[in-house]
């Protein structure tokens, strides 16, 4: 039985790809919520900023969640069905709820159509981001990992 030592540690592959992701989603929040309304006209409710950082901040714990599995498999598949998909789920669940709610709050399209920037950006940043770290995993080959309960 070969012990192959993995190239990176674990908490430093985690750190990385964790910063890499808490930028990557804090750009697509600070386009979508910030940039956007000003291309858009648009007015900036607090209640679409607020719903913007609370998936943000849900894709940060689920990152890190995903990272731990992503380590112990050299698969390209994990990050992107335990983090990009579920990222992509809440994204749009998120943009329905605020649609439905729309009119009672007295949203307007524009601003609809920021807050569903900011989501779409989130997602497309959570694919890439998946399919990055799949890559990079798999580059890193086989090797045993401790399996602890």
């Amino acid at each position: 039985m070969v012990n192959r030592l993995p190239p990176v540690s674990q908490a430093s592959f985690r750190r990385e790809y964790s910063l890499m992701w808490t930028v990557a989603g804090a750009a697509c929040i600070v386009v979508g919520q910030f940039i956007g309304p000003a291309v858009a006209h648009a007015h900036r409710p607090w209640l679409t900023t607020l719903a913007s950082c609370l998936v943000y901040i849900i894709s940060l714990l689920l990152c890190r969640v995903v990272l731990i599995t992503v380590w112990r498999r050299a698969e390209m598949m994990p990050p992107i069905l335990y983090f990009s998909l579920p990222i992509g789920g809440l994204c749009l669940i998120a943009v329905f709820v605020m649609r439905f709610l729309a009119p009672s709050l007295e949203l307007g399209r524009r601003t609809l159509f920021v807050f569903a920037l900011a989501m779409g950006l989130l997602y497309a940043a959570a694919l890439v981001w998946g399919i990055g770290v799949g890559l990079r995993r798999k580059e890193m080959g086989e090797y045993e990992v401790d399996n602890r309960p």
